[in-house]
């Protein structure tokens, strides 16, 4: 009998513990020649039904300082490359500099790249690259992740 109850015991704990697993957020890679960078979500919410402390967090994430962000040393004139996982690419996604966006439609692949502007000099502050994964409408963005472009040292 004291077996059986154990059992039962440790199945209980053992379901409990699973669901209390919560699958980690997408990471966000970006790729210049032989150098990469990956971003952790700054906000991300895994339901496409936006939580309104997500779209807060966005909000002030996209506004704070860039300092403590991923670097990714670019060369004017190189290739960036950005890898998003698919679970940001189903919805679709976008990509910002400094708040401008790269396209007018949102990409629903897992790779986008563009080409930096080969006679703008890259600012010693950096520019801040932003992946903004797109939720249940375009005003509720679930996702964001962030860069921070920096001048490359072969420049």
């Amino acid at each position: 009998m004291n077996t059986r109850v154990l059992g039962i015991g440790l199945t209980v704990v053992a379901v409990a513990g699973l669901s209390a697993c919560t699958k980690p957020s997408p990471d966000v890679t970006l790729v210049s020649g032989s150098t990469s960078a990956v971003s952790p979500a700054l906000c991300w919410e895994p339901d496409s039904t936006v939580r309104t402390e997500v779209l807060s967090c966005i909000s002030d994430a996209l506004t704070g300082p860039a300092a403590e962000l991923p670097e990714m040393p670019v060369i004017p004139g190189n290739v960036i490359g950005v890898n998003v996982d698919p679970e940001i690419a189903e919805a679709g996604w976008t990509v910002t500099v400094d708040q401008e966006p790269l396209m007018r439609e949102p990409i629903t692949e897992t790779y986008f790249r563009f080409t930096y502007p080969d006679l703008q000099t890259v600012p010693a502050e950096g520019l801040r690259l932003s992946v903004v994964a797109r939720g249940d409408s375009p005003e509720r963005n679930r996702g964001l992740w962030s860069f921070r472009l920096v001048p490359s040292a072969s420049e």
